[in-house]
């Protein structure tokens, strides 16, 4: 993302921060904000996970509403190489459709 590398489950809480986001702008009440955002992923990573922080850094991100404004996180996994599989788009702009094979290896389904 952005030319950097970064660990797949921590990326997912850009979902997080724009869905509390949205929340937060369309209901009025204390539950939704920053501040609860962050307490409940540091009560959900506990005090002794290493990546609570980066899982905060992504969720203020979405909150930010990225990628219309804010910024990627820092990037997380150094000298990582591009993913060899192509995610053009089929004609129509249909994405491709990957599957995870059981020996646990991309497949490349092709178009819809």
């Amino acid at each position: 993302m952005d030319g950097k590398c970064f660990k797949a489950h921590a990326v997912n809480y850009i979902l997080y921060g724009r869905l509390l986001r949205h929340c937060h702008d369309r209901i009025s009440d204390d539950m939704y904000t920053k501040v609860g955002m962050v307490f409940l992923i540091q009560q959900w990573k506990g005090p002794h996970r290493k990546d609570a922080q980066n899982a905060i850094d992504w969720a203020l991100t979405g909150w930010a509403m990225w990628p219309l404004a804010g910024l990627t996180p820092a990037e997380q996994v150094k000298g990582c190489s591009r993913c060899p599989h192509s995610y053009d788009a089929c004609p129509g702009t249909y994405p491709k459709r990957m599957s995870w094979e059981f020996a646990g290896n991309w497949k490349d389904s092709g178009c819809l």
